[in-house]
């Protein structure tokens, strides 16, 4: 074992040895950027020296990360900029490239043990998928009765294989 590495040090191995080589184009950059945070707040610990502490303590830390975004007015041009936390979604993905990295440590042998494991990933809070209501269906069905068949098949088998809600799977072929 090489436990010795700093974690900024393993990261850009991993980057190289496996990330440029498995993953997708916009993956490898969406870790590039991820990285440069995390490299900031954990990268000069060694591997043997990281801790469930340490990941819970970089948690805590990526939740409060803001960020400038725009505010625009009715005619879409820019009107001033806010601060914002990092959405609950991008704070997980921190954390799993974390883990992510930190398992290729396990599996390289460089260490024994994801810290990652002792640590709960952040939650996410669920959202519901918009849907189109019945009332919007049978309208949109009795619409397609006169258009061409290509749209009308087109448009039925969104409707039949897209829906989201039990409801809306009722409606049978007529």
């Amino acid at each position: 074992m090489n436990a010795d590495i700093r974690f900024v040090d393993f990261s850009e191995k991993f980057m190289k040895e496996y990330a440029k080589e498995n993953l997708s184009v916009t993956t490898y950059k969406r870790y590039e950027t991820l990285l440069t945070k995390i490299n900031e707040e954990i990268g000069e610990l060694k591997l043997s020296q990281i801790k469930p502490p340490h990941i819970r303590d970089f948690k805590k830390k990526i939740e409060k990360v803001t960020r400038k975004v725009p505010v625009k007015d009715e005619n879409g041009k820019i009107i001033k900029y806010e601060q914002q936390k990092l959405a609950q979604k991008t704070q997980l993905h921190y954390y799993r490239l974390v883990s992510t990295i930190l398992s290729k440590a396990v599996y390289w042998d460089y260490i024994a043990e994801n810290p990652c494991a002792k640590v709960e990933p952040p939650q996410v809070d669920k959202k519901e998928a918009p849907f189109i209501d019945i009332e919007t269906i049978k309208t949109m069905l009795k619409l397609l009765e006169n258009e061409p068949l290509q749209y009308s098949t087109f448009i039925k088998t969104l409707l039949y294989t897209g829906l989201r809600r039990g409801e809306a799977l009722a409606l049978t072929w007529r």
